[in-house]
């Protein structure tokens, strides 16, 4: 059987909305970005839209280096900006391997319906990452 994979590439253009695309932009710009606790390094920022992931889901975040309690730090800062904590994964412990499907905080903000606000640990690697998709993404499906 041969396989065209137009199936594909009809998800993807479905995924693939001009509010989607500026929802995208505009969390790129997002001053929640720029909070990395003091001492991170090697900070880089990345944007994949819904229209480039094979899963039409669109991730747009920051990743750094830093071995002190993120999820403390996020919890105070992102609350303080009106982001509500929704539960999260297992704690990363040192020498585990770290499962970035599951985040080990989820935040929802009223105002963004429909996005979340993921934090995932590692060492020494971290991430503070907005995800969005057509279908609308909560806390709840992610942390099954």
């Amino acid at each position: 059987m041969l396989s065209t994979g137009c199936g594909l590439l009809s998800d993807r253009a479905a995924a693939c909305t001009e509010k989607l695309e500026s929802m995208s932009k505009q969390f790129a710009e997002s001053d929640l970005l720029g909070l990395t606790p003091a001492g991170a390094k090697n900070i880089d920022k990345y944007v994949t839209t819904p229209c480039q992931d094979d899963d039409q889901v669109g991730r747009i975040g920051v990743s750094f280096d830093f071995t002190g309690d993120v999820l403390s730090y996020y919890d105070k800062e992102l609350t303080a900006r009106g982001w509500e904590p929704r539960g999260g994964g297992p704690r990363f412990e040192p020498g585990e391997v770290l499962d970035v499907g599951r985040p080990q905080q989820c935040f929802e903000d009223t105002r963004q319906p429909g996005v979340v606000l993921n934090v995932f640990v590692g060492v020494p690697k971290n991430f503070l990452e907005f995800q969005l998709n057509d279908a609308g993404m909560a806390c709840a499906e992610l942390l099954k």
